[in-house]
């Protein structure tokens, strides 16, 4: 059975011959492994993943998104980026008849192959500048698609195109300062709502185009309203509707939708199955996260598809083989009887992590994995 067959199987709760395994690979890990800082993500991501017999999900045909307002530039909506502090700083401008809107972000190397960005000023301060949005943003662009048409060509049989997109909560996160949208509801209420339907309403539109073009799975940012810093109420209320209209959209478009969070999520498992996401990951264990598997496998509906809990900060890249293989073993024991789960790791995979324990994750698969 083909990695894309056992994948799409695995999702629709269909037979296959063994557990999909597909670790989360990244841009870092890739270039590392090809011992090239400018290695396409596309092509070398695809040999990665096919070099050590994992089934690919493969995520780096992510395209700039509705986060991404260079290719909006128009007569009223003038956009300029440049970079300060020796490229330290990128600071992206916009400039309207009604006022000017800025963003800044701080970007340092954080290893050889990963650059790590962080906003510190943010376009939406005020709700006069979302009014600028709403008064002078273009319609969503026909984006240049051809990285999803190329990446679909190029994967076949071996897997599913699954591009990143910020998901409803997340979009106003990057907008906006995360401890102003987390009172928002509080103070303003409606101006909440407007502002996460309107750039949801535009993800939509986005994502079509993504879908339309080859993507097999929508891979859907949620980690910013995570257990710890949402908490069940808030997202129930404020964050679960949006997310499912998100998730609602995407599959009426013919894809499937994987909502990621990486950090706590403890208490949002009981809310997490009104999403309607087709796939949940990542099922983050302590130390880095909260979540038990026994409690994800009671609270998520069974036609979920769970993917994730082997962790990739400390243990896969610091065990033995021998522990990885054990640790694997037990985690596709835990989950055979359930079905509908993808081993894999918690989050993209660390540079620097040994060979050997991706290929050890591979090998118990194989042998305790099959159905």
């Amino acid at each position: 059975m083909n990695g894309r067959t056992r994948l799409t199987n695995t999702i629709t709760g269909n037979e296959t011959d063994r557990m999909p395994v597909s670790p989360f690979i990244w841009h870092n890990f890739i270039r590392e492994y090809a011992n090239d800082a400018d290695a396409d993500v596309i092509s070398a991501g695809i040999e990665t993943y096919k070099s050590f017999g994992l089934d690919t999900i493969l995520r780096t045909c992510t395209i700039g998104g509705t986060l991404d307002f260079t290719n909006e530039d128009c007569d009223n909506w003038r956009v300029k980026t440049h970079e300060e502090n020796d490229g330290k700083v990128i600071v992206t401008t916009i400039t309207t008849p009604d006022g000017r809107l800025c963003e800044r972000k701080n970007v340092r190397k954080k290893t050889k192959y990963y650059d790590l960005e962080a906003v510190f000023e943010y376009f939406i301060k005020t709700s006069a500048d979302f009014d600028i949005f709403l008064k002078h943003q273009p319609p969503v662009p026909a984006y240049d698609c051809t990285v999803i048409n190329n990446a679909r060509t190029l994967l076949g049989d071996d897997g599913l195109v699954a591009p990143w997109i910020s998901g409803a909560f997340n979009t106003v996160g990057r907008l906006r300062n995360l401890q102003k949208v987390f009172t928002d509801p509080y103070e303003d209420e409606g101006f909440y709502r407007e502002l996460i339907g309107y750039f949801l309403s535009r993800t939509v539109v986005f994502t079509k185009q993504l879908v339309d073009a080859g993507a097999d799975i929508i891979s859907g940012e949620g980690n910013m309203a995570t257990g710890t810093m949402a908490g069940p109420g808030f997202f129930e209320e404020y964050v679960l509707p949006y997310e499912e209209k998100l998730v609602r959209e995407v599959q009426r478009q013919g894809a499937f939708y994987l909502y990621h969070n990486c950090g706590d999520a403890k208490s949002l498992l009981p809310l997490y199955s009104g999403i309607g996401m087709d796939v949940y990951e990542s099922l983050t264990a302590p130390p880095n996260g909260d979540t038990l598997l026994d409690e994800a496998f009671f609270y998520f509906a069974p036609e979920i598809t769970l993917s994730g809990n082997i962790d990739q900060i400390d243990f896969l890249i610091n065990a033995t083989p021998e522990q990885v293989y054990n640790r694997t073993k037990t985690v596709v024991m835990a989950a055979k009887e359930r079905g509908r789960f993808i081993l894999a790791t918690s989050d993209y995979i660390e540079e620097g992590t040994p060979h050997d324990n991706i290929r050890a994750m591979v090998s118990a698969v194989t042998d305790y994995g099959k159905r």
